[in-house]
């Protein structure tokens, strides 16, 4: 069974978005995606996630803001569910 944690970031100020999601991903158990709504592309968010292990997804929503499904690189069932939820 997969779950999904929702971190809406898009009003704070830099670094805390960053603080929040890295926060957040050390609560992730097996089958939990992280949803992450920010106001821009976290490029340097990218780069930490991808030397954590992490992997992820993205796209605009109808309010052009970026909304980030984040799993652990080793959960198949967290990478299915979050990769179904960005295609909605």
């Amino acid at each position: 069974m997969t779950s999904d944690l929702h971190l809406d970031v898009s009003e704070l100020a830099a670094p805390e978005p960053l603080e929040r999601v890295l926060a957040a991903l050390q609560t992730l158990t097996r089958g939990a995606y992280l949803r992450v709504v920010h106001r821009r592309q976290p490029q340097c968010l990218f780069g930490i996630l991808d030397g954590m292990g992490f992997r992820h997804a993205w796209r605009l929503d109808a309010e052009s803001r970026v909304q980030i499904w984040i799993w652990r690189g080793d959960d198949v069932d967290a990478q299915r569910a979050a990769e179904l939820a960005a295609k909605e």
